[in-house]
């Protein structure tokens, strides 16, 4: 059986133990960080391409976006949050669930929901719902573009007509 003073003398052994580790362990950690901008300059350095080729993956991703996505000139509605607190929702989503339409018009469709309702917040709704609850989330077309680098038609009217798609095809 060990003594109180053998206890605590083991204890500040231990205690020193773990100083050490931990001060060896930020002592790596600087040495990884070091190791790996060293090596992020040799890259560089060897391949003066390769921060173009990082500036290009972003222009591509834009110019994806720019071809996929439609611009709508159109005025865009304001809403304050005030207003979604006092206003029920239940009627007009009911609503829109209800509404068929089996047409690939976006301007049709846009009109046809608005006319059930009275407020453009109450269109918004309508619209938002009757999308969510009609369009599915296309997962085979991701997962093609991500394995193989197929972009799925996203245009609204074979959205329209499918009935699903995948983020840019919601936004068109």
């Amino acid at each position: 059986m060990a003594t109180e003073r053998e206890y605590r003398e083991w204890q500040r052994r231990n205690q020193k133990k773990v100083k050490r580790r931990r001060q060896n362990g930020s002592n790596h950690s600087i040495l990884y960080f070091f190791i790996i901008c060293l090596s992020f300059g040799l890259v560089v350095k060897q391949n003066p391409d390769f921060l173009s080729f990082i500036s290009n993956q972003s222009n591509s991703l834009r110019s994806l976006t720019k071809e996929f996505v439609i611009e709508i000139d159109e005025p865009i509605v304001n809403f304050s949050s005030n207003n979604f607190e006092s206003v029920n929702f239940d009627s007009i989503d009911k609503l829109a669930k209800s509404v068929p339409y089996n047409g690939d018009s976006t301007t049709e469709l846009a009109q046809t929901l608005s006319s059930f309702a009275n407020s453009d917040l109450e269109k918004a709704r309508i619209i938002y719902t009757w999308i969510t609850h009609n369009i599915i989330y296309d997962v085979p077309a991701l997962d093609n573009l991500f394995n193989n680098d197929i972009y799925p038609d996203v245009r609204s009217q074979t959205v329209l007509q499918n009935k699903s798609t995948i983020c840019s095809g919601y936004a068109n």
